[in-house]
């Protein structure tokens, strides 16, 4: 008979983004979250740190379109949905007006693009807001 033990050192990083919370994960564990899944050469984690390895900031990660993005060895035709994650340092997680605005203009360009915008999540160190889950934006 087989004995399974649970060690919380074995969780994947979606495990650990819930139960440890961001600040705990490395950029590349939440980059490899993001991009969801690898392809048949390389696995998330080798195109996340390859990724993370051609830039010089994660600033520079933020402002890349697109078209740049799919243009990165691995991701192209990748994606085939996203979720908008940030935090409000502030700790209220009540969306802005600007918040709002964001999520608008994402599921329009997803329409566009043929990619399905799931959610648009505010976290901060204690709580989360869910476009999904709070309005109907996202249905």
């Amino acid at each position: 008979m087989y004995h399974i033990v649970f060690q919380e050192a074995s969780l994947l990083p979606r495990e650990r983004l819930l139960t440890e919370g961001p600040d705990k994960l490395s950029n590349q564990e939440l980059l490899s979250i993001l991009l969801r899944t690898g392809n048949k050469n390389k696995t998330v984690y080798e195109i996340a740190q390859e990724l993370l390895g051609s830039l010089k900031s994660l600033k520079e990660l933020a402002s890349m379109s697109f078209q740049e993005l799919q243009e990165v060895p691995g991701i192209k035709h990748m994606a085939t949905s996203i979720i908008l994650v940030h935090n409000h340092p502030s700790g209220i997680i009540h969306p802005s007006k600007n918040d709002d605005g964001v999520t608008q203009q994402m599921i329009e360009a997803c329409n566009c693009l043929g990619i399905v915008f799931l959610d648009h999540l505010i976290v901060s160190t204690d709580d989360y807001y869910s476009y999904r889950e709070e309005t109907d934006l996202l249905v």
